[in-house]
């Protein structure tokens, strides 16, 4: 039997198991981390000119051929965006979900800038992930880690990186500093409540 679908939004589809994620201590999905950047981009800053890159296109991108990377990311239009907001994890296969860590790598300008809630997370995908983007977007392909929130637990690092997701693009669009983006785990607690009535609140729509 089909498991119930508790919202349909954009290209994001969640299920009643997906909502039960955000209620306890537990590590987001792909699926939660898309569904929020969609948010972000499609109603919280429409007009702001920001590339929001789900986990599942970021994913490719780090692990595909090089041969392959110009053409699979050209639909997004990368150039033309006043910033690119990458959803990083560690999972070293291209065509399936996994991993252990989410981070945020944003490109802006000539810069990349990454904002990691572990000290020492995702460094490497970051810099291979800029490496990459680096002739495609006229980047430095030099990585900034970014003074940002840092987690408490083991499982909250899906959260930490759609706060800073949010918090950078609110910021991008009133012109502030990037290099220094705190985010409180009460803040993540909160968000995850956020989260969940939203999701209710767009399904009763």
């Amino acid at each position: 039997m089909a498991e119930p679908v508790l919202l349909s939004y954009h290209d994001s589809v969640l299920h009643e198991s997906d909502g039960e994620l955000l209620q306890g201590p537990h590590w987001l999905n792909d699926k939660l981390i898309q569904f929020y950047l969609n948010y972000l981009e499609h109603a919280a800053f429409p007009a702001a000119g920001l590339a929001f890159v789900g986990p599942d296109v970021t994913q490719f991108a780090r692990l595909c051929a090089e041969s392959e990377l110009a053409a699979f990311l050209a639909p997004l239009r990368l150039a033309e965006r006043r910033a690119a907001l990458f959803i990083i994890n560690d999972c070293e296969r291209p065509d399936a979900p996994g991993g252990t860590h989410w981070s945020l790598l944003v490109t802006v300008g000539r810069r990349c800038l990454h904002y990691d809630s572990l000290a020492y997370g995702n460094q490497r995908e970051a810099r291979r992930m800029a490496r990459r983007l680096a002739p495609l977007l006229g980047l430095s392909g030099k990585v900034e880690e970014a003074a940002c929130g840092c987690q408490r637990n083991g499982y909250d690092c899906g959260v930490f990186a759609l706060c800073h997701a949010e918090e950078v693009a609110r910021r991008l669009s009133g012109g502030s500093d990037l290099r220094h983006v705190p985010v409180s785990q009460e803040r993540v607690d909160e968000m995850r409540a956020d989260m969940l009535r939203l999701i209710r609140s767009l399904a009763a729509r």
